[in-house]
């Protein structure tokens, strides 16, 4: 059995489409990068490494401070976040719910930035004039990276 060069061409075309179609939802449906809250305590060991040496243990303990504290406001915003997660799937959709639980986990996560900023502001506190300036030029560099990264 041969195939005329028309029922050819009807089968590449659809084998093309079938292809295309494929290769489009697996572009579509690929997962991302997940999103990551960011790693504050990788951050304030990045930021140490650049102190004079003799500032850097005093920097970190008054960081590491707070270790505890931050995390459990870490595990308190996932539960928040669960919640919502949670209340977005309940039967029926209640979004005075959703609502409320969405305001505990942004309530939870200013806390978690709070804590963290204040505790920052106390650990540069012990820095000398030259070790925030060494600071301040980190942080200005991680900022323009960030921006450059897609």
């Amino acid at each position: 059995m041969t195939l005329s060069p028309m029922s050819w061409l009807k089968a590449g075309l659809g084998a093309s489409l079938a292809l295309n179609l494929v290769l489009g939802g697996v572009l579509l449906l690929r997962p991302d990068k997940p999103q990551r809250r960011p790693d504050f305590f990788a951050m304030q060991a990045q930021m140490a490494t650049v102190l004079p040496e003799a500032e850097r243990a005093r920097f970190l303990a008054v960081l590491e401070g707070v270790r505890t504290r931050v995390q459990e406001a870490l595990a308190r915003h996932d539960a928040a976040r669960a919640a919502t997660e949670a209340s977005l799937a309940e039967e029926p959709f209640d979004p005075a719910r959703m609502r409320a639980a969405t305001l505990r986990a942004r309530q939870e996560w200013n806390g978690i930035s709070s804590t963290v900023e204040d505790s920052l502001i106390d650990a540069v506190t012990t820095l000398s004039p030259e070790g925030r300036q060494r600071l301040a030029e980190e942080m200005r560099q991680r900022r323009a990276t960030r921006r450059k990264s897609p």
